[in-house]
């Protein structure tokens, strides 16, 4: 086999190496990255479409059949049927939207009398912030952490909850 990762070299926009199927990577994870890999190839983060590289892993060299993983008989490669039978994958598939949105970053969203005052304490101190951020429903709210992150010069933490 060819070595995936970087193949592309600076021509890919996006570069993912995708774990093997497993019923201990969600599928909604997978779906969020293909929704993340359309919108790079689409340009809607950065101006600048193009390609992308999704490397998807597989075990046993696409066997047809299930059954133990060579070298690790304590797995398989059978699927359990629940693994897509979730709320969140029965909305998507009865929908027609992606399962992730991505929207074009603006500079700033505005001011805000908080974040002026954390950049005047982050400028004031020798300290470092960091922001946790936990789930988020819109899009304008993952970029308001984003714009704040910026202004602080913080470390994002992210939840996988927030998108």
């Amino acid at each position: 086999t060819i070595t995936q990762p970087g193949i592309f070299g600076p021509y890919a926009r996006w570069v993912k190496d995708m774990p093997c199927p497993t019923v201990e990577f969600p599928a909604q994870a997978l779906l969020g990255d293909i929704d993340l890999a359309i919108a790079h190839a689409d340009g809607l983060l950065s101006g600048n479409p193009g390609p992308v590289h999704l490397n998807m892993c597989f075990r046993e060299n696409l066997a047809p059949d299930g059954g133990a993983v060579r070298g690790a008989p304590e797995r398989t490669s059978d699927w359990d049927p629940s693994y897509l039978d979730t709320q969140q994958m029965h909305r998507w598939c009865s929908g027609n939207e992606p399962r992730s949105v991505y929207v074009r970053p603006v500079l700033s969203l505005g001011v805000s009398s908080v974040v002026d005052e954390l950049v005047e304490f982050a400028r004031r101190q020798d300290s470092r912030i960091m922001l946790l951020v936990g789930s988020l429903r819109h899009a304008d709210e993952a970029l308001m952490v984003e714009d704040m992150a910026q202004r602080l010069g913080a470390a994002v933490f992210a939840d996988i909850t927030s998108g």
